[in-house]
């Protein structure tokens, strides 16, 4: 059975909102810090979380986020895209000179 390309962009989202949440608890238990979660929803258009780690040790503000987009598009665009999922992972260690 051929899977629809829905199904595959549902797999890739899944997979990224999963491994947003392990990697998310890795830093945390390194760093000594706790994310903050800021989650969206937009009927018809999308979902998204993003979280930003306060406080820790090691990491100024890293990031991790995901949101997952969609709507109507014209139908010419229809065999090349169903949906898009966007990631970022952004950290950066404190600066020793700062």
């Amino acid at each position: 059975m051929q899977r629809t390309r829905m199904a595959c962009v549902s797999d890739s989202s899944r997979w990224f909102l999963e491994f947003k949440m392990k990697f998310g608890a890795a830093v945390e238990s390194l760093d000594n810090g706790k994310f903050r979660e800021d989650a969206w929803s937009r009927r018809g258009s999308g979902i998204g979380v993003s979280r930003v780690l306060h406080g820790g040790n090691v990491w100024e503000k890293p990031e991790v986020n995901v949101s997952v987009v969609y709507g109507s598009m014209p139908p010419e665009a229809y065999m090349t895209a169903i949906g898009s999922a966007t990631k970022s992972l952004v950290a950066f260690p404190f600066s020793p000179l700062v």
